[in-house]
């Protein structure tokens, strides 16, 4: 069977990238474009990494969050640093220590020695929309206050996780850059760009570190060890989200590898294997890896992810008991919204599969059409497989115009062609007397091989 190619395929809107300085942006975007930078570029700085001799050695984003300095960028952007300068609006500042640190995220959060800045208004991430209109305003390469404009492409969840792709373009320098929405709200911090997946952007939502702003005490940086974030096992796990969101699965299988060799029980990384794993149809593995995730934590996301993930692939090994066991469990934790949607495909389908078997096939289809819902956030392979399995429910409960419409739908998104499906759609036809149909049709499931098809044509 081939392997399923685009597990993280995204529905990407094209949209063509205008700067604000060349004068170009539509008539009906203009307005928003022009005022949310003007009211915002006072609160997007410039952040300088300086060495223990006061040497720049990197630049990045930033932006600032309340009157007295703090300021949020990327973890990447200081991790490495012994002193951290800010450029806000033209003057020079220096950061007095760090309020807070996420690696996993790659964020931090810093305190200028000022007061009475402007800050940036903060907006709900917990609602991002695909296809919503975002600005990105950060300093590519050093250049200060640059602003790009795109849409949000994709919204996922990796793991722990959520991955915001944006198609406003991220340079570098541009990292911890703030994401703006139409209404001039920060909803995600601006945080690397994939080469290998044709310049994918990536953003991390606000909400991530939201909480953590009213943090009272800094901590000194010269406290705080200097570190190369890119040997640290939270980079190549971010580096893996990455490539899974992006479905470049034997780069994230490398990636994965790399975190666990930092940090062996990092269960994330053993997950994010699962599901890459699970991609290419390598259900042994896949099933090795969640098992290893599930053992190495109690996060309640992590193990519903796990289990979701563990349970389709003991489907397509035909276990389906155990599916039944992981797909029962996961379905009691998963929240069924569209960021979610491959959760709720592995769940579901393992869930639906397995009652197929066991000739449950009103439950099975109302799993099914549980699927349906989030049609426009799955691959079209995936729902391929989708409508093959509720034809499989139709047609052994007897209801076979239904088994032909979803067999039908089956033939036109899955990319293999297979026996069972047009055994099924011959004997369904053949059910309702349509006899040249059926005869096309089993005649295609014998030279696929259907022994079962073969001996319907003898017969």
């Amino acid at each position: 069977m081939k392997k399923l190619r685009l597990l993280w395929r995204c529905q990407i809107a094209i949209v063509t990238v205008i700067f604000l300085e060349m004068g170009l942006l539509p008539v009906c975007c203009y307005g928003s474009a022009q005022h949310i930078y003007r009211e915002n570029s006072k609160s997007t700085v410039v952040i300088t990494n300086y060495d223990a001799k006061g040497k720049p050695i990197k630049l990045g984003s930033g932006f600032i969050v309340s009157s007295d300095g703090r300021t949020v960028t990327n973890y990447h952007v200081i991790s490495d640093a012994r002193t951290i300068g800010v450029r806000v609006d033209g003057k020079e500042f220096t950061a007095e220590g760090l309020l807070h640190v996420d690696k996993a995220n790659d964020l931090a959060l810093l305190k200028i020695n000022g007061r009475n800045f402007s800050p940036v208004r903060i907006g709900n991430a917990e609602n991002l929309t695909v296809g919503s209109r975002v600005y990105v305003i950060s300093s590519p390469r050093g250049l200060e206050n640059s602003l790009s404009e795109g849409l949000i492409s994709a919204v996922r969840t990796m793991g722990s996780q959520k991955v915001v792709q944006i198609t406003a373009p991220i340079s570098p320098g541009s990292s911890g850059g703030p994401v703006f929405n139409e209404s001039g709200e920060v909803i995600a911090v601006a945080t690397y760009i994939l080469k290998e997946s044709q310049n994918v952007n990536f953003a991390i939502p606000i909400s991530v570190i939201a909480d953590k702003i009213a943090v009272k005490r800094a901590i000194m940086k010269k406290e705080v060890p200097a570190e190369d974030y890119s040997r640290t096992a939270e980079y190549w796990l971010n580096r893996c989200r990455a490539y899974a969101a992006s479905d470049l699965g034997e780069d994230g299988i490398n990636a994965c590898d790399k975190a666990l060799v930092i940090n062996p029980s990092l269960a994330e990384a053993h997950l994010i294997k699962g599901i890459l794993y699970l991609s290419l149809y390598e259900v042994s593995e896949a099933i090795s890896n969640c098992t290893k995730a599930i053992q190495l934590t109690e996060d309640e996301a992590l193990l519903t992810s796990a289990h979701s993930v563990r349970a389709m692939s003991y489907m397509f090994l035909g276990r389906y008991p155990y599916a039944l066991s992981d797909s029962t469990y996961a379905l009691k934790l998963i929240q069924e919204k569209p960021e979610n949607a491959m959760l709720v495909y592995w769940a579901r389908m393992a869930h639906g599969g397995s009652h197929v078997m066991a000739g449950n096939f009103n439950q099975a289809i109302s799993d099914f059409d549980a699927v349906m819902k989030f049609r426009d956030d799955i691959a079209a392979e995936w729902l391929g497989v989708t409508y093959q399995y509720r034809g499989h429910a139709y047609f052994r409960s007897g209801r076979y115009r239904e088994a032909i419409d979803n067999y039908n739908q089956n033939i036109a998104l899955y990319p293999e062609r297979l026996p069972d499906v047009y055994r099924n759609l011959g004997l369904s036809h053949y059910y309702l007397g349509r006899k040249d149909l059926a005869l096309e049709n089993l005649q295609i499931a014998a030279r696929l091989g259907d022994s079962d098809a073969q001996n319907s044509l003898r017969s």
